[in-house]
């Protein structure tokens, strides 16, 4: 990997510096040094002067070396830093900025779509990104474009909205167990960290919505676990070697032997090449499917909680939507019904704006040309829009930072525009596969929980629980945070 490369690069530099201070008359060693030392001078020369995105604008040192980026993610506390650095660098350098010796990144809500298409054209993930290297046989590690194509066919499936209302009495049945443990909240006066428990929410339906079969028994340890998978991710560019599934999450899959079974018989069955059909293959998909199914609708769900309750008029409003709706608080929410609701749904588009979890850099590159106003992009350079740079445009949406559904309702021309924007679930051809189960998911948790209880936030700081500081693969939190806290007051008639 590149990014590894430069490190190992600094070792070698520092290793001939110091063999030659203890052995200063060493013919043998003073000629590796000097090679070592020809070979630096080589790559600073190349990546200054004659790469490909040598004259696009940027800090000399971003072009020069990794070395700049794994200083704001590595060493600069607390981590993940990167991301934040850039958008600072936007403003001093532009809309497109060389932000590694091989990667442009362009910060223009128009190019998004450019970069990410559907259609005829293809997009390759550039080799060295980081998605999906723990799980390499998965959809999320494709390098190619017609690899990535035939992983995602075998799946799509299974996902599509009308697989998803086929299995809605398991999304009711696993609203009712989140109803029940609230309730239980009211009648003990307990304190319900909703942040771990919509995930595991959320790993309960992804689970046995994927393999028959819900993770409920370690529900919890797991989520702990992958969480602490996330914060060490910025770390895996840099040391390969870190590249492994925690032991925790490697037994919880072999203790579902007859998952990847299921899947097997599943994917057997498939057009798949012989390849695709390995056990380990399968077994990188059924991971990733759990991670990607978890942590991205709960986190949506959490910050929901946290601006509702913070914002009384958005909660009264939402509520009123919901009693006119639904006159019986007993009653099951369908999907269908909730999805009718336009303030409901506004408060969720918001959430997912607001939230702009996807704080890596989701890296692709072209088989042809691509113009950015007066520069071209050649193929094979990686290239890419931040999320959050769309999501939090102040063109397309004023006043960002502050969560406003009121921006997604009315007649004005700006809504279809902002529609058209709405990329939290990416867009092309590798837009998220899960898009209409997250939904589902979202529509079911909201309209329950403020359909049928009252509640309050517990001791939950915004700085330090909910803002989004460090890009862990998605973005996170403080390493301080306590997660979104509430108490349940009441059951709602």
């Amino acid at each position: 990997m590149a990014e590894a490369g430069d490190i190992l690069l600094l070792v070698l530099v520092a290793l001939s510096a110091a063999v030659l201070a203890v052995r200063p008359d060493n013919v043998a060693l003073k000629w590796c040094a000097f090679l070592v030392l020809l070979y630096v001078c080589g790559v600073i020369v190349y990546r200054l002067y004659f790469h490909s995105l040598s004259r696009f604008p940027g800090p000399k040192m971003a072009g020069l070396t990794y070395l700049y980026e794994f200083y704001y993610d590595v060493l600069k506390a607390p981590g993940g830093q990167y991301y934040l650095k850039l958008e600072e660098l936007h403003g001093k350098y532009g809309p497109i900025l060389r932000i590694t010796p091989d990667e442009v990144q362009v910060n223009d809500a128009d190019f998004f779509e450019k970069l990410y298409v559907t259609g005829s054209s293809k997009r390759h993930r550039w080799e060295t990104a980081g998605t999906g290297k723990t799980s390499p046989g998965s959809i999320a590690a494709a390098v190619s474009h017609d690899l990535h194509r035939i992983r995602r066919n075998s799946l799509s499936k299974f996902f599509s909205k009308a697989a998803v209302m086929r299995l809605e009495s398991r999304l009711q049945s696993k609203m009712a167990s989140l109803c029940q443990k609230l309730e239980e909240a009211v009648r003990c006066g307990e304190i319900i960290n909703i942040s771990t428990t919509f995930s595991m929410l959320t790993l309960s339906i992804i689970s046995e919505y994927s393999f028959g079969k819900s993770w409920d028994d370690q529900g919890e340890e797991f989520v702990l676990t992958m969480r602490e998978g996330f914060n060490s991710m910025h770390l895996l560019k840099y040391f390969p070697v870190m590249h492994y599934v925690p032991r925790p999450i490697l037994e919880q899959l072999l203790s579902v032997a007859r998952v990847v079974s299921k899947w097997e018989t599943v994917m057997l069955d498939s057009r798949l090449p012989e390849s695709e059909k390995e056990t380990q293959r399968i077994a990188d998909e059924a991971l990733i499917l759990v991670i990607a199914g978890t942590e991205s609708t709960s986190r949506t769900l959490s910050t929901a909680i946290y601006h509702i309750l913070t914002q009384p008029a958005i909660l009264s409003n939402l509520r009123d939507e919901l009693d006119k709706a639904i006159p019986d608080s007993n009653a099951e929410i369908p999907v269908a019904k909730a999805e009718l609701l336009p303030y409901l749904t506004a408060v969720l588009k918001e959430a997912n704006r607001i939230t702009a979890l996807l704080t890596n850099r989701s890296l692709f590159t072209a088989e042809q040309p691509l113009q950015y106003k007066e520069w071209t992009i050649q193929p094979g350079a990686a290239m890419c829009v931040n999320y959050r740079a769309v999501l939090y445009n102040e063109d397309i949406f004023p006043e960002p930072e502050r969560f406003d559904p009121s921006r997604w309702l009315g007649d004005s021309e700006e809504v279809p525009r902002r529609n058209r924007h709405f990329i939290a679930f990416g867009r092309g051809h590798r837009s998220c596969l899960g898009v209409n189960l997250a939904w589902a998911e979202l529509y079911l948790a909201a309209a329950n929980m403020f359909r049928k209880f009252d509640m309050q936030l517990h001791d939950t700081v915004y700085e330090r629980d909910v803002k989004i500081v460090r890009d862990c693969n998605v973005g996170f939190p403080s390493l301080q945070s306590k997660g979104v806290r509430i108490e349940i007051l009441n059951r709602r008639s």
